[in-house]
């Protein structure tokens, strides 16, 4: 399940962060940050959740990048919720829909990276998936 988590989650903030750089100052869809900041964050994440998700990694070391890469989501989130301009690194500032979109994967990433059954493969009658 964690693999399949952290595949979900690095083409979703891969997505995010690849749009990111081609619209910088402005808005992605009028209400998701693309500063540079972001997209920094956003690809290294999406790296290592892609590379940890795609290939013969063990379950251990994916649920470590999870708690990682949760842990930087949550921490931006706070510091968004302190100051909306993160101390000048997001000079567009957040809004609500950041915020729950970092609150959101982050704080799933931190659950799949730190529990147990995470570790199980995804299945489809009985069949696992990854």
């Amino acid at each position: 399940m964690a693999k399949a988590y952290a595949v979900m989650l690095g083409i979703l903030i891969g997505s995010h962060a690849f749009v990111g750089w081609f619209i910088e100052g402005s808005r992605m869809l009028g209400v998701l940050n693309v500063d540079v900041f972001n997209d920094i964050v956003y690809t290294i994440c999406a790296v290592a959740l892609l590379v940890v998700g795609t290939t013969g990694t063990p379950v251990r070391v994916i649920q470590a990048v999870l708690v990682v890469v949760g842990l930087v989501f949550v921490l931006l989130g706070l510091g968004s919720l302190a100051d909306e301009r993160l101390g000048g690194l997001l000079p567009s500032g957040t809004t609500i829909i950041d915020h729950l979109l970092l609150f959101g994967t982050g704080g799933a990433a931190l659950l799949l990276g730190l529990s147990p059954w995470a570790r199980e493969p995804l299945t489809t009658n009985g069949t696992a998936l990854n």
